[in-house]
């Protein structure tokens, strides 16, 4: 029976591509598993054409109450194996503990760890490069019986142009700005 992985990164550009290299890990010794991710909305087009990934689902830090709902119950159709969440946030801590997955992993705030099977605590390992923790992290799926074989080369993989990257973050830092401006104005 084939196995479903989700996976929950609502991080920042930085350290969602930080992160690919547990997604090649996790591709290379689960070839069989489809592994689909969640990520915020803006960092859709960064592994929107991952070759691990048979799913990327885009979340909307913005929406209302209704839309997270209804987010909830479209994530909650799929049944998965094993949820591995990469990020510590309330936010990717709830989404991970209201996912409807057997096992679940990885990192989660205080009040979520009672849904969580194995809990990559950071506090009590030693300072790390961001890439190794990730790692670490995937590895946390060992149960799910993979020997992990690992590269010797780490790729950041992004399947994306420098210049279709640049003007997606361009524009984001544009509007960003242009709404700094208005508030400034009003408050004069």
């Amino acid at each position: 029976m084939q196995k479903k992985f989700l996976l929950v990164n609502l991080m920042q550009i930085g350290d969602l591509i930080f992160t690919t290299p547990s997604l090649r890990l996790l591709g290379e010794n689960f070839p069989e598993a489809k592994i689909d991710l969640i990520i915020e909305k803006r960092n859709f087009l960064l592994v929107k054409n991952n070759p691990h990934l048979e799913r990327v689902i885009s979340f909307d830090k913005k929406q209302n109450l209704l839309e997270f709902c209804s987010f909830v119950k479209r994530l909650r159709e799929t049944k998965y194996d094993l949820l591995i969440n990469f990020q510590r946030s309330e936010r990717a801590s709830l989404i991970a503990s209201l996912a409807n997955a057997h096992r679940k992993v990885g990192l989660s705030k205080t009040l979520f760890k009672i849904f969580f099977q194995k809990i990559y605590d950071r506090e009590k390992k030693p300072k790390i490069h961001q890439v190794d923790e990730y790692l670490k992290i995937a590895k946390l799926s060992k149960k799910e019986g993979a020997y992990f074989q690992e590269s010797k080369e780490i790729k950041l993989e992004v399947q994306l142009n420098e210049l279709t990257l640049s003007s997606f973050y361009l524009k984001d830092t544009e509007q960003k700005i242009s709404n700094l401006l208005k508030r400034k104005k009003k408050s004069k």
